[in-house]
């Protein structure tokens, strides 16, 4: 499951189509704050920017246990306090081992000179 947001969706837009994206085994892409039902079988990847309002919903995710795992990828750099509030919201929701993984590509950018 691929979760974004509007900043995500107009990147991943022009660039992949939704044959591509089944291609690497996406099937289901949702925005980040529609109405979503729990799939806990299955991985999310998130392609959001880090504000406060997705983060509140990311937490909100945890807390409900949508999904098997969570791959986190923010589109800008990630303050310490957000990365805090969604590791409290983790641990709360005693879902810690199923964040998979939190990627910053703000700070990717950043060092290779890139906007």
């Amino acid at each position: 499951v691929l979760i974004y947001d509007r900043f995500g969706q107009d990147i991943i837009s022009p660039l992949l189509s939704v044959k591509e994206l089944r291609d690497m085994g996406i099937t289901l892409h949702l925005l980040l704050h529609s109405d979503r039902d729990p799939i806990p079988d299955v991985p999310a990847v998130y392609f959001v920017m880090p504000t406060e309002e997705n983060i509140d919903r990311m937490c909100q995710d945890l807390r409900n246990q949508l999904y098997e795992s969570y791959y986190l990828n923010f589109i800008s750099a990630i303050s310490r306090s957000k990365l805090e509030d969604i590791a409290n919201a983790a641990l709360a929701a005693s879902a810690v081992t199923q964040v998979a993984k939190v990627r910053d590509f703000g700070k990717i950018n950043q060092t290779k000179g890139t906007c």
